[in-house]
């Protein structure tokens, strides 16, 4: 039976209380499908929002392998002969055996013997497979399956689950529709040649049941189809009634260089702390003028922001290694400080770009473009929340890098930890909003463009940043097919 995992801890710059840590074993990273062998292809469109011009297939490449997006099926599943929709017993135990059943299409790939094709495992939303975050106190935070192994037996227990995903911004609207009544299968594939197999599988699997649901399936093409078999959006959506999905990448419009203003800000964030530790570490003033030596000495060369601060840090742990012990404490201080200063250079993990991430997201739903958004800053804001007390007016951005880093790493600790590289890159250098688009279309993409650029002309971005927008090339009706290749 699946069960709860609870995470205490001590929350740093959030709650000053004790707690403990949650030892469990994270998962393996996603293992990711081998790269498709075949003639020149074209992989959905991508857009450079600034100049308006479409991505090359190189970079459309990166973007889908950095963000793991994948072609898929979507089932929604609905009962339109229950008060409460879906979200009773009966439906919920077909629900969880139609997940269970999706979850071992694997099939042995022809082309390539050591490996298998057809549903992505562990990228499988659904309620089953995905976490309810609750608080267990304040700075203790709880992580626990959405519908377990033991399905509900009662219609208030059924209705606790709707409730629970309600109340969680990454499944509200996702996983459960935002009326509370239907069920939403996302199914990634490994490639779009295996969709239909998956879809027939899938089919044949409902008619099994008995019950009054209905499943309405959706299938998402982001994935290679060749030049000539191209379908406009308009052409591509007629058919489909479920999600169109479409997802924007937002990354830093070029490396920052280590330029002299930002040498001369870290000379002075330095000379702050020595100030500080002058009481615990007397001969602070003797060691700090080596420091800002080799600090100028590393930044007479060109580099980034990054390269030069992990010069640094290098640099102050050789000399941990070389200086006595009562010394080598001091220049633990100076590894810490160069630490937190190349933390401070992971864009995503700043306040003040997740507050900018979840400005554009509104402001897309006010335009009406777009019905629902996903991003990090919904997942920090969710977290922050439970930590504190679980109320509504602490589901917000929180006020420092290490407090948003100390969210983030709670959910390295949630039965999904990998469902976090959706969102942003490890490094933390870009970030992946995907969005559900209004209607069920994808074919009036241009406004969507035309609609981003125009907040981040109006409101500039914290740094400069560079933003692409990527729309499935193809939203078909499965029962329909695909498009072959010849």
């Amino acid at each position: 039976m699946k069960k709860a995992r609870v995470i205490c801890f001590v929350a740093v710059l959030i709650l000053a209380i004790a707690g403990c840590t949650d030892t469990t074993t994270q998962r393996p990273p996603v293992k990711r499908p081998p790269t498709e062998k075949k003639p020149p292809i074209a992989t959905g469109i991508a857009w450079n929002v600034q100049s308006g011009r479409q991505v090359s297939q190189i970079q459309l490449e990166e973007i889908r392998q950095s963000f793991q997006i994948r072609d898929m099926i979507v089932i929604q599943v609905t009962n339109e002969q229950n008060s409460d929709g879906v979200f009773d017993p009966a439906s919920l135990k077909n629900i969880d055996e139609l997940t269970e059943f999706a979850l071992k299409l694997r099939w042995d790939d022809p082309t390539s013997p050591k490996n298998q094709t057809g549903v992505v495992r562990e990228a499988v939303l659904a309620p089953s497979t995905v976490d309810r975050i609750g608080s267990g106190g304040p700075g203790v935070i709880t992580f626990e399956w959405l519908l377990t192994e033991q399905t509900p037996q009662t219609r208030e227990a059924a209705l606790s689950i709707r409730d629970a995903a309600l109340d969680h911004p990454l499944l509200n609207g996702t996983v459960v529709s935002s009326d509370g009544r239907s069920v939403y299968i996302w199914l990634p594939a490994t490639d779009k040649e295996i969709c239909s197999r998956i879809q027939k599988t899938l089919e044949q699997k409902t008619q099994e049941f008995n019950g009054p649901e209905r499943y309405d399936m959706t299938g998402i093409l982001v994935g290679a189809i060749r030049q000539d078999h191209l379908v406009s959006g308009e052409e591509a959506t007629d058919t489909a009634s479920g999600p169109s999905v479409a997802y924007l990448v937002l990354g830093p419009a070029k490396d920052q260089m280590a330029s002299k203003p930002y040498i001369d800000d870290l000379r002075i964030r330095l000379s702050e702390m020595s100030v500080e530790w002058k009481d615990d570490f007397p001969n602070v003033t003797d060691v700090v003028p080596e420091v800002e030596e080799k600090l100028l000495q590393k930044a007479s060369e060109a580099k980034t922001e990054q390269t030069y601060l992990e010069e640094l840090i290098d640099f102050a742990n050789k000399k941990v290694d070389t200086v006595d012990e009562k010394e080598a404490d001091l220049w633990y201080e100076f590894v810490d400080f160069f630490e937190r200063e190349a933390q401070r250079l992971k864009l995503f993990k700043r306040p003040e770009m997740l507050r900018y991430l979840s400005a554009l997201q509104r402001h897309l739903q006010s335009a009406g473009r777009v019905s629902k958004s996903d991003s990090v800053a919904d997942l920090v804001k969710k977290i922050h929340q439970e930590l504190i007390d679980g109320r509504p007016q602490n589901f917000i951005v929180p006020d420092t890098p290490t407090a948003v880093a100390q969210c983030l790493l709670q959910f390295q600790a949630s039965h999904t930890p990998d469902a976090l590289w959706h969102f942003v890159t490890p490094d933390y250098g870009k970030a992946n909003i995907r969005m559900q688009l209004s209607g069920s279309s994808t074919k009036d993409t241009k406004p969507l463009v035309e609609t981003i650029l125009t907040f981040m002309e109006e409101n500039p971005p914290p740094v400069s940043l560079e933003a692409a927008v990527l729309i499935p090339c193809l939203t078909w009706n499965p029962t329909s097919g695909l498009p072959q290749n010849e």
